[in-house]
């Protein structure tokens, strides 16, 4: 979808000159953007509506309202779309960053937010993004009896969480969390830069971490989001792990939900677990369906009806692999502000800037080489995906490129 985002260019050393610097986007004429809404060329009507959409307002347009009583139903439907996203954007705004990010599931920048928010160990609004993530990935797996984790994530919030359990331990760190022993107290809450533990999680714990994860042992009843990748040397059991990144087991997994970016892989069983990843998905043995009588249907059944139900609620294993927001939960693409590049020799490439979208409008060109952003140099596609990732959630990017022999500041924003 289209979205109108702010402009800025900062020059470092020779001057630009005006042809190269893209004029601000002059501000929605709506009434005239309501009007096109009833174009009798298709892509005005396309491009109308997304305009529409992508509007920052405290209200909704009384144009727009108009148009949802055209007597042309396209036009009704194509406002009423434009509606529910702005009211839709409206209702979000007063939320902090991370909220906002956690409510459309974007788990990453939801991290990357809260990682850098001033709220206190202790204080709710810092975790109140890791349950509405873990629940609303919950939800979407549609996993229900036996096979649904016990940890954290089946709270709906943070308050429900905290009031089952009156003792609830904080931390919060911006290095990386390295204790020596098992992390086994019972409610514990992390928030840290990565996380690095000898022995195991275990007991009801809740880790947010800005980096990646990795255990000597196994991850127990514990909700755990990360920008990395997670590693269990031992097991996952009754948890619900979701990662910007690859996820490794060495021995077995149960009763879990895991949804990765990258890829899965498990050495050991698998049994009444979800596995949702961007890539593929690596396992031992998962149950097979149970056999039914033969030439039967289960309707006729009792015994077979049973071992149905058993497997279902109890002890199968749902595979989701090469997926797209795999289970609603969405991971911050370069493609997301319309950028394409090429990594070569040291340096990343523009290689493509979609219309419409963010990059075309802080004026990034093709052939433009990417220096570095917020001072931070990538090495490659996937590092300045990550740098661009941890910049705007929190803001703008202040994303510095060389032009032929120029130097120069581009601000990119992220579409909300």
């Amino acid at each position: 979808m289209r979205h109108i985002t702010t402009f800025m260019l900062v020059l470092v050393g020779c001057p630009v000159a005006a042809s190269d610097v893209p004029p601000p986007r002059a501000k929605a004429d709506v009434a005239a953007l309501v009007r096109q809404l009833s174009s009798d060329d298709f892509v005005q009507r396309e491009a109308a509506t997304e305009r529409l959409a992508a509007l920052k307002a405290d209200a909704v347009p009384t144009e727009l309202l108009s148009a949802l009583k055209s007597p042309d139903p396209e036009v009704r439907e194509r406002a009423k779309r434009a509606v529910a996203a702005i009211r839709e954007r409206i209702a979000l705004s007063p939320l902090p960053r991370a909220e906002r990010f956690a409510r459309r599931g974007q788990i990453d920048l939801s991290v990357a937010a809260t990682v850098r928010s001033d709220y206190k160990a202790d204080a709710p609004r810092l975790w109140e993004s890791a349950f509405k993530l873990g629940f609303r990935a919950v939800e979407n797996s549609g996993m229900k009896g036996d096979r649904l984790p016990t940890c954290p994530a089946l709270s709906k919030d943070f308050p429900t969480f905290h009031k089952s359990s009156p003792y609830v331990q904080f931390l919060r760190t911006d290095e990386r969390y390295a204790p020596k022993g098992s992390v086994e107290n019972y409610h514990r809450m992390i928030l840290a830069s990565g996380v690095s533990v000898s022995e195991a999680f275990y007991g009801l714990c809740v880790i947010v971490s800005h980096g990646h994860i990795d255990t000597k042992k196994h991850i127990s009843q514990s909700l755990v989001l990360a920008t990395g990748d997670v590693t269990s040397e031992f097991a996952i059991n009754d948890s619900v792990v979701i990662c910007d990144g690859d996820v490794r087991v060495n021995g077995k997994v149960t009763k879990s939900l895991i949804i990765a970016r990258g890829s899965i892989s498990i050495k050991g069983d698998v049994r009444a677990s979800t596995l949702a990843a961007g890539k593929i998905v690596r396992h031992g043995t998962i149950p097979a369906p149970p056999i039914l009588s033969p030439g039967i249907t289960p309707d006729d059944r009792e015994g077979d009806k049973f071992k149905l139900a058993d497997f279902e609620q109890n002890i199968r294993v749902e595979v989701k692999e090469k997926q797209i927001n795999p289970l609603g939960v969405a991971f911050f693409e370069l493609r997301q502000i319309g950028l394409d590049v090429k990594a070569a020799d040291g340096t990343v490439q523009v290689m493509g800037v979609a219309p419409g979208k963010s990059c075309e409008d802080a004026g990034l060109k093709v052939g433009d080489v990417i220096l570095d952003v917020g001072g931070k140099k990538p090495a490659d596609a996937e590092s300045l995906r990550w740098l661009l990732r941890d910049a705007l959630a929190v803001g703008d990017a202040a994303v510095k490129v060389r032009r032929g022999k120029e130097a120069l500041v581009v601000t990119v924003s992220l579409p909300e």
